[in-house]
């Protein structure tokens, strides 16, 4: 989970804690304990029973839709594959250039370094 979703999580189980306290506070005050006969350790007081007949604040939703919207921010694009400017043929601005051939199989075979008319003539005949 990133930051946002962990911060939203512990949001919510802060607030289901708060009120689940609250509850028990409210059903266990000693107002309430002051009427209960001694011997009955098993009975739970009225507003006990109030609190429980309650649905979960776990499961309650606001009318305008979730307890906790994350709002996540605009997503980065990928950047462009850079563009291929290597010069070729007649944009090549050397006048002597190291000339090798493409040989299937991977080993590529070495004309050796020659003026640029004779690379030139020599990738035109191939």
């Amino acid at each position: 989970l990133g930051l946002t979703e962990r911060r939203c999580v512990m949001n919510q189980l802060r607030n289901v804690l708060v009120a689940s306290l609250a509850a028990s506070a409210a059903a266990y005050a000693p107002s309430a304990l002051a009427g209960m006969p001694a011997t009955s350790g098993t009975a739970r007081p009225a507003a006990a029973a109030a609190a429980a007949a309650q649905p979960s604040p776990s499961r309650a939703v606001r009318a305008g839709g979730p307890v906790c919207q994350m709002r996540r921010g605009r997503q980065m694009r990928k950047p462009p594959a850079p563009k291929d400017n290597t010069p070729i043929n007649e944009a090549i601005a050397f006048d002597e250039m190291r000339v090798l051939v493409d040989v299937p199989g991977g080993s590529d075979e070495m004309l050796g370094v020659m003026p640029k008319a004779d690379a030139l003539a020599a990738a035109e005949a191939r």
